[in-house]
């Protein structure tokens, strides 16, 4: 069970990947929801502002970068983690400083725990 239960948004175009990463936080302890583009996040965090969103960069509505800075516009306590398969290319790493922190596909269980636990630590940056 997680010390802080944090509720978390999983946003990803893959099921798989998507669910995989839900029942990780779920069996952490944390509420978790999903959503399978950039519209619906967006949708989904305005109804319910998360702690924390796990955001996939390549995504076939509105992409990752796009929908984390509409939602970081809202809600800039909204802390959002980005996530990639493939290689960001060097004319888009000013993007990337809409994240918190980036995670490479494939993402193993631990890494999700780590990275949470590193966000959220007593006099991290972002609190």
């Amino acid at each position: 069970m997680a010390l802080l239960q944090l509720d978390i948004l999983v946003v990803d175009d893959n099921f798989g990947s998507a669910f995989m990463m839900a029942e990780v936080f779920k069996r952490a302890g944390h509420q978790v929801r999903v959503a399978f583009g950039g519209n619906e996040a967006i949708r989904a965090a305005a109804t319910q502002a998360p702690d924390v969103i796990l955001m996939d960069i390549n995504l076939p509505d509105l992409g990752g970068f796009e929908a984390a800075k509409r939602i970081k516009t809202l809600m800039p306590q909204v802390r959002v983690i980005g996530m990639s398969g493939l290689h960001v290319p060097p004319e888009m790493e000013g993007d990337m400083l809409i994240f918190e922190e980036r995670l490479h596909k494939p993402i193993r269980p631990e890494q999700l725990l780590s990275t949470l636990d590193h966000l959220f630590e007593p006099g991290c940056k972002f609190e």
